[in-house]
C-alpha cells in the first residue's frame, strides 16, 4: 500500500484544500496510508507522529523541498488518473495542456487542476520535456510552451529559486522580449507574457 504514495512538501497544509478527517485503527504511518487510500476523495495525507493525528486532503500540492515547506504523502496513483504522465528518470509527472493561454490564464488553469506550470530546474528534466514534444508530430511544429519563471529583477521560477544559466537557449534570457519563461527545442527562452502559448503543468 505505501508503494502508491511518494512523500512530498507543501508551503502550507491548507493549500490542499478542506480537511477530511481520518481516524485509522492504530495511530502510525501504515495504517493513515491504509485509512486514507480506502476513504473517498482522499488524494493525499499527513502523519504527526507527535501527536499520532492523521489528516487527509482531497487535493494535490507539491512543491521542491525546502525546511520552510510540510511534508506530506499523496497517492501517485492520482498522477495517471488525471492524465499526467510520470517521468521514469526523474521526481515528478506532467501535462501538456494543448490550449493556447497567455501566461497568467496558463498559471491559473495548471493551479486549478491540483498543479504548477513545470518547474525546469535541471536539464534532465528539460531533456525529458523536450523528447516527449519531440514525439508529437503536431506539437514540435510551434516547440513553445510556457514552463515556470518571471523576470522580476532577476530570472527566477514562481517559488523564488533562480533559473539555472545552464538551461538557457543561445542569446536568452533577454528581458527585452519579455518577462516571462518559455520552453523551445534550444532550451528555455524568455516571451512576452501576453504571448498565447500551450503550457506545461507538473506535479
Amino acid at each position: 500500500m505505501q508503494s502508491r504514495y511518494a512523500l512530498a512538501s507543501i508551503r502550507t497544509i491548507s493549500n490542499l484544500g478542506k480537511l477530511i478527517n481520518l481516524q485509522p485503527y492504530g495511530a502510525d504511518l501504515l495504517q493513515c496510508c491504509i485509512t486514507c487510500h480506502s476513504v473517498n476523495g482522499c488524494v493525499s495525507f499527513a502523519f504527526d507522529r507527535v501527536r499520532q493525528i492523521c489528516q487527509g486532503y482531497p487535493s494535490i500540492r507539491k512543491t521542491t523541498h525546502s525546511r520552510d515547506e510540510v511534508p506530506y504523502y499523496y497517492n501517485t496513483v492520482y498522477d495517471r488518473s488525471q492524465g499526467y504522465k510520470h517521468a521514469e528518470s526523474g521526481d515528478f509527472s506532467y501535462k501538456v495542456i494543448e490550449m493556447r493561454q497567455n501566461k497568467t490564464s496558463a498559471s491559473d488553469w495548471c493551479v486549478s487542476q491540483g498543479s504548477w506550470l513545470a518547474k525546469v530546474r535541471t536539464l534532465d528534466r528539460q531533456t525529458v520535456l523536450q523528447t516527449e514534444i519531440q514525439q508529437n508530430n503536431l506539437l514540435k511544429q510551434d516547440f513553445r510552451f510556457y514552463v515556470s519563471g518571471q523576470y522580476t529583477t532577476q530570472w527566477q521560477h514562481s517559488d523564488g529559486d533562480v533559473i539555472d544559466i545552464t538551461l538557457w537557449s543561445p542569446s536568452n534570457p533577454d528581458p527585452a522580449r519579455g518577462h516571462c519563461v518559455m520552453l523551445t527545442q534550444n532550451g528555455l527562452s524568455s516571451v512576452d507574457c501576453s504571448t498565447m502559448l500551450f503550457l506545461i503543468c507538473a506535479v
